[in-house]
């Protein structure tokens, strides 16, 4: 899937890959063009502009002039940007984060290494030799709210010159990633410029964040020429869901990341991880010890995911038990009807969060495709910082509505938070083992979500940008 817009310059295309996530933000496509201040901000919902000091990568500071205001930049009407104070040379002083307005590229041999701006594009300029050449122009992404944040940028020099930039990028004032960019990243055949050097970075990655969390996209002076670099700038970043299913791992240790596996007191919400992780075909599973007669999975009940890469059916798991391709199961005991087998989200930081979790029966029967024990009911929960919230049942095997049951609500948690679930045993002693080892396949995905004060904006609006879930 590619980056919802591109921009074609006669031959070469900027453009990058999107992460197939919820909403997120484009910093291209949320740039505030405006032909007056009032009609533009900064900070401009989560995107502010500004420099960062030469020699601390923690000092921001923040631009507070809009050009044109009234006039446009060295006369070129097809740029806007933002750069510090009310002088005219403060776009230079302090470098500047701007926009090339109109549908064509705008180039200037006349201007310091060669300035180019491709048609539309976003490009942020290294400021000259007058305060500090060493001044780190800066784009800064301010997180909303908590969560994984899923985050693509690119970085190509813009100035026919060719002298080198440096590029990094700066979560919560520590780099986390930088390189080297030289050259010239366009080619323009009707300007007559082809491309040429290492001129363009890609960075991809995804990062955690607390809400109010800072990410710095940043450009500096590499030793070379007079300043005024000027690097094509975009970025993307997408709010990341918490999928059990995908995350599912006997690897990583319990917990592993955001959840943990384990028992469920039902009376009191007490969560007790799981100790032992094991692989047993078809599943990997986690249970408090490797099966041995009276004790393990059946005993405390386990959760597993089927790794076998087909559909396993398995009557003579007693009541029968079947996982479908890649299915994450759990498992309810069988001789203790006070707990349930399940997972528990520890929430990261603190936030909004949109849950959904789906239950479905799984026990197949004890003769399948027989029909003895099929579809015997299972009890299934979720808690929310120990608090029940639901309490329901599935039943039946691949027969219709009632073989599901499905929580989805929004949720505020504080760091440390937790969604706890779990299936239970129905302790009908005239079933196999008495109503436990019943199978019941989940989903769950927990999102960030947030809404923004003062009513809902879309992304892209032009003096709000806040995530829609």
């Amino acid at each position: 899937m590619m980056f919802k817009k591109s921009l074609s310059v006669i031959g070469i295309m900027f453009c990058l890959v999107a992460c197939q996530a919820v909403q997120g933000w484009d910093h291209n496509a949320d740039w505030p063009i405006a032909t007056e201040q009032a009609l533009s901000a900064n900070p401009n919902g989560v995107w502010s502009y500004g420099y960062l000091e030469s020699g601390d990568i923690t000092a921001f500071h923040i631009y507070d002039r809009f050009i044109p205001n009234p006039d446009p930049w060295a006369g070129e009407p097809a740029l806007s940007n933002w750069s510090l104070n009310g002088e005219w040379l403060g776009p230079d002083k302090y470098g500047n984060n701007g926009i090339n307005t109109s549908s064509g590229s705008v180039y200037h041999d006349d201007w310091p290494g060669d300035m180019y701006w491709a048609a539309g594009q976003t490009n942020m300029m290294t400021p000259d030799s007058s305060v500090d050449l060493y001044n780190q122009s800066c784009t800064r992404f301010t997180a909303p709210f908590a969560g994984k944040f899923e985050i693509h940028a690119t970085f190509i020099n813009s100035m026919y010159e060719g002298n080198p930039t440096h590029t990094k990028i700066v979560v919560n004032g520590s780099q986390v990633g930088a390189a080297q960019i030289d050259g010239f990243g366009f080619t323009d055949a009707g300007k007559g410029l082809t491309a040429y050097g290492n001129h363009t970075w890609n960075y991809s990655a995804t990062h955690t964040l607390a809400k109010d969390d800072t990410v710095d996209f940043v450009i500096q002076y590499a030793g070379v020429g007079d300043g005024y670099n000027q690097v094509a700038f975009d970025a993307e970043i997408s709010p990341v869901s918490y999928d059990y299913n995908a995350d599912f791992s006997i690897s990583n240790g319990n917990p592993n990341g955001v959840w943990t596996y384990g028992n469920v007191v039902k009376a009191t919400g007490q969560f007790l991880p799981y100790l032992t992780s094991l692989y047993d075909f078809p599943n990997e599973r986690w249970e408090n010890s490797a099966w041995s007669e009276g004790t393990g999975p059946d005993n405390e009940g386990c959760v597993t995911q089927n790794v076998s890469g087909t559909r396993q059916d398995w009557p003579t798991w007693e009541p029968g038990q079947s996982w479908t391709v890649d299915m994450t199961g759990m498992m309810s005991p069988i001789d203790d009807a006070s707990i349930g087998t399940g997972a528990r989200f520890t929430a990261p930081a603190a936030g909004i969060y949109s849950v959904n979790i789906m239950f479905e029966n799984r026990v197949c029967g004890t003769d399948y495709p027989g029909t003895t024990h099929r579809g015997l009911p299972t009890e299934v929960y979720v808690r929310v910082n120990a608090e029940l919230r639901m309490e329901e049942q599935v039943a039946g095997f691949e027969s219709g509505p009632e073989n599901f049951a499905s929580f989805a609500e929004t949720v505020s948690l504080e760091a440390g938070g937790t969604i706890d679930f779990y299936v239970g045993s129905d302790r009908n002693t005239s079933e196999p083992h008495g109503g436990g080892d019943h199978l019941v396949g989940v989903t769950a995905t927990i999102s960030p979500a947030a809404s923004c004060a003062g009513g809902i904006y879309l992304k892209g609006d032009l003096n709000q940008d806040c995530y829609v879930n």
